[in-house]
C-alpha cells in the first residue's frame, strides 16, 4: 500500500527504552536494519510518548530529513524484525495508521536467536560480532568470597521523615484514543481538524472525549459541527469544559436525518422523530434517550431497537422507569449489538408480566364492585358541594 505524506498516524507505546534494550537496539539491531530504520524506531517512541493528537507522515519526513519512499522502506524493515506492528484504516482521501511499538529482544535473547546471529555476522563480520558479544553478554562478577559492607539508612532516621502528599493541580494527560464499540464517532478526523487553541490539550481527558462522542452519536452531530460546539463549551480563562452546555447546544441542532444504509445506525433522535412522522420529540422522550446513551452507554443500534420494541409493546408510549428497567436488564445480559438486542426482545416476550404497571389514582386502586363505586361517587359529590 502506497504511503502518502498526508496519511495520519498514531503511536501506541508504553515507555522509553531501558538502557539495556537501547544497547540491544544500537549494537545488535542497527547493523542489520540500518540507520534509517533505527532512527525511525527511536523517533516513533519519542513521538508516541509525547503525542497529543494525530500527526501526518509529512512530519516524520521532516524530522528525519528523508522522503516518503525511504520512510516507508524504513518502516517495513522495522516490521520485518517485529519492532513495530502496523495497522491501517482507509478512507476516501487518506489512510490512518496505528503503529504499535514492540521492544527489541534483550542481548541474552538476541544471542539465542540463530537467524538474528547469522544476520548480524553477515552485516559486521565475525571479528566485530565477537567484540559486540563480549560487551553485551551478561558477565556478572563472582561475589562468593566478598562481604556486603554497603551502608543503609537507619530505621530511626526513616521514622523521622515527614513525607508530604504531592498535590497535582494541573494534569496534562497523554492523548487517549477512544476505542468503544458504542461510540461511532470519527475521532481521527476530529483531532486532525481541531487545534489546541480550540480544544486545549489538558482538557482532552478520556472522560471528556467519551462524552463528546456520545453526544455526537445521540444527536447526529457531524465532526465539523462538534468542533464548533466544543470550542463554544470551553471557558479558556478557567480552562474548564462545560459538558452541560455542550449537551444543550447539541440538542438545539440535532440532526433528524436517518441513515439510509441502516436506519438502526441513525441517531436515536432522528430514529424516534421518524417514528412519529417527523414531529419533534418531547423533552421527556429526549431525557429517556439521553439516559440510554450517557447513563447506560448503549450504542445507537441498541437504543433504537429498544425504543422500537417498547413502542410496539406499550401502545406507542415511552415510560422512563419501564425503559430504564429493560435497559438495565440488557446491560446485565451483555447486549451490545442489534442482533443481541433482538434476542433480548424475544426473551422478554416469553416472560409474563412484561408490560409496565400503570400508576393509577388511589380511588382506581379500590375494589371494583358497585357498592364501593356508589360510595365513592357519593363521597366525591359531597366534597364537591362543600368545596
Amino acid at each position: 500500500m502506497e504511503l502518502k505524506a498526508k496519511d495520519t498516524y498514531r503511536i501506541q507505546v508504553q515507555d522509553f527504552l531501558s538502557p539495556l534494550l537501547n544497547s540491544s537496539l544500537l549494537s545488535l539491531y542497527q547493523p542489520i536494519i540500518g540507520p534509517y530504520a533505527t532512527l525511525l524506531y527511536l523517533t516513533l517512541i519519542n513521538e508516541g510518548i509525547h503525542q497529543r493528537s494525530l500527526e501526518n507522515h509529512g512530519r516524520l519526513c521532516e524530522i528525519l530529513n528523508v522522503n516518503i519512499v525511504d520512510l516507508y522502506k524504513a518502516r517495513c524493515k522495522l516490521e520485518e524484525f517485529n519492532l513495530i506492528n502496523s495497522y491501517v484504516k482507509t478512507s476516501d482521501d487518506r489512510c490512518s495508521y496505528i503503529y504499535n511499538i514492540n521492544y527489541p529482544l534483550s542481548p541474552d535473547s538476541f544471542f539465542k536467536n540463530e537467524l538474528f546471529i547469522k544476520l548480524l555476522i553477515r552485516s559486521i563480520g565475525t571479528k566485530q560480532f565477537e567484540l559486540t558479544a563480549s560487551k553485551l553478554i551478561n558477565n556478572k562478577a563472582n561475589l562468593e568470597d566478598y562481604k556486603n559492607i554497603s551502608s543503609k539508612m537507619r530505621d530511626d532516621e526513616i521514622a523521622t521523615l515527614k513525607l508530604d502528599e504531592i498535590k497535582i493541580n494541573k494534569v496534562r494527560p497523554k492523548y487517549s484514543f477512544i476505542n468503544q464499540d458504542n461510540i461511532k464517532f470519527d475521532y481521527d478526523r476530529f483531532f486532525k481538524k481541531i487545534s489546541a487553541l480550540v480544544f486545549p490539550i489538558e482538557l482532552r481527558t478520556e472522560t471528556n472525549l467519551k462524552i463528546i462522542g456520545e453526544i455526537a452519536c445521540l444527536n447526529g452531530i457531524s465532526v465539523d459541527e462538534m468542533i464548533i460546539l466544543v470550542g463554544n463549551s470551553i471557558d479558556f480563562q478557567k480552562k474548564e469544559f462545560n459538558i452541560e452546555y455542550l449537551k444543550k447546544a447539541a440538542a438545539k441542532i440535532s440532526n433528524g436525518k436517518l441513515n439510509t444504509k441502516d436506519i438502526y445506525q441513525s441517531s436515536p433522535i432522528a430514529f424516534l422523530q421518524a417514528k412519529q412522522n417527523g414531529v419533534e420529540i418531547a423533552s421527556s422522550d429526549r431525557m429517556i434517550l439521553e439516559s440510554l446513551a450517557y447513563k447506560h452507554g448503549l450504542s445507537n443500534e441498541v437504543i433504537n431497537t429498544l425504543i422500537e420494541y417498547v413502542l410496539k409493546i406499550n401502545q406507542n408510549r415511552l415510560i422512563y422507569n419501564f425503559v430504564d428497567k429493560i435497559a438495565s436488564e440488557w446491560i446485565r445480559d451483555g447486549v451490545k449489538t442489534r442482533e443481541e438486542a433482538l434476542k433480548a426482545c424475544n426473551k422478554d416476550n416469553n416472560k409474563k408480566g412484561n408490560k409496565p404497571m400503570r400508576i393509577m389514582p388511589e380511588y382506581h386502586q379500590q375494589n371494583d364492585d358497585d357498592t364501593d363505586r356508589d360510595a365513592l361517587l357519593a363521597k366525591l359529590k359531597k366534597e364537591f358541594n362543600n368545596g
